[in-house]
Order: structure tokens, then sequence, then C-alpha cells
């Protein structure tokens, strides 16, 4: 999925990639990684203990345009 939005005759995309696996309980359909506009991006993972419990997200790397390598 992308993000587009307009700005001084700019235009900056934000770009989604979801967790597509339906085995995968706790990620299905959660953000995977987000690529910012100046190139930046973040990878997330999500994890619950059990029914009942909520749903945790963590970032688990981040990265910068220039290295393309997490921080």
């Amino acid at each position: 999925m992308k993000l587009i939005e307009e700005s001084n005759g700019r235009s900056e995309t934000t770009t989604y990639i979801f967790y597509q696996d339906p085995a995968e309980r706790d990620r299905y359909r959660h953000v995977k990684t987000i690529t910012f506009p100046d190139g930046s991006w973040e990878t997330y993972d999500y994890h619950q203990k059990d029914l009942f419990s909520s749903l945790t997200k963590r970032v688990v790397a981040r990265g910068d345009k220039e290295t393309n390598k997490p921080q």
C-alpha cells in the first residue's frame, strides 16, 4: 500500500508492506515494513502471549536511505 501526500507542489510517498501469511497469526495483516519519503524505513514484529493478552508491536530495525542497513 502506498500513501501519497502532496505539499508545496511535491509528492511524497510512504510505502507500507504487510505480513501476508495467515499461518503467522500474530503478524498476519499487520504492518511489516514502512518506507518513508526520505528513504528511511522501519521493520515491525508482533507478539501475543495468549488469546486474552494484547498484541505487542515493536520496531526491530530502522535504517536510512544511504546505508540501507539497520541503525
